[in-house]
């Protein structure tokens, strides 16, 4: 499936990789890819999760040994790689001017804020947040939701100033991660790169979304997560 609009601003962290396998995956093929930052991913690096487990309840989990690099290579997806290792750079900001794209799915480094001069520029900037929306803002939410309601959640929103406030264009509930399986990198990023290919197979489908738009006041926003309480949301499912 062709997505002739679509643009993917893709930094090297691992939920890039898994967004880029679950679109190959699923046949999807996003007009452009402009990666940035270092690559410093190399083939063969350890996957973070026991034995060959590939999926949970028919949710793929990213090989983490293959770079952001080679899926794109394999697909066949026409490559920007820029250096410049901040969103906000106005080069990449340029690239993505030139490229004139409908929509950027957004996959960035942790602790960066794309900035609101950055949203005007262009295309609306589709993101994954790992937290059921407007429920679970800000950081490290599938932990809290994990400890609140014993489930994960994912939402799809596009990007505005605010943090976590666009409008939702998708949201999911999903399983808590399983024994074995890693967190932070690997099913964090999967059920986030489940919910995209979701996302997008609608969007194809129409051209446009159907948004949800948040309230003002709703919600609750959460910080990192304490040690403390990550261990015991992890001991849990040790104890489960």
């Amino acid at each position: 499936m062709s997505l002739p609009g679509v643009v993917f601003l893709a930094a090297f962290t691992a939920r890039s990789q898994a967004y880029a396998q679950a679109l190959h995956a699923a046949g999807m093929a996003p007009r452009h890819v402009v990666q940035f930052g270092k690559d410093r991913q190399a083939a063969g690096a350890p996957g973070l999760i026991e034995g060959d487990q590939r999926s949970v309840d028919g949710i793929g989990l990213p090989d983490l040994g293959e770079p952001l690099r080679t899926t794109c290579e394999k697909a066949g997806w026409p490559v920007t790689a820029l250096e410049e290792d901040h969103v906000n750079d106005p080069r990449i900001t340029a690239t993505l001017q030139e490229l004139e794209p409908d929509l950027v799915i957004y996959s960035g480094y942790g602790g960066q804020l794309v900035a609101p001069e950055v949203l005007r520029a262009g295309a609306p900037f589709l993101h994954m947040h790992a937290g059921w929306l407007p429920d679970f803002r800000g950081s490290t939410t599938v932990y809290y939701s994990w400890l609140m309601e014993k489930r994960c959640g994912v939402s799809a929103l596009l990007l505005e100033p605010e943090i976590d406030e666009g409008p939702i264009v998708g949201r999911r509930h999903y399983p808590l991660p399983p024994s074995g399986v890693d967190v932070d990198q690997v099913y964090d990023s999967a059920i986030r790169a489940d919910l995209l290919v979701r996302t997008l197979r609608d969007y194809a489908g129409s051209g446009s979304f159907a948004s949800i738009t948040q309230d003002d006041g709703t919600g609750n926003i959460f910080y990192v997560i304490h040690p403390v309480l990550k261990h015991i949301a992890l001991l849990s499912r040790e104890n489960d």
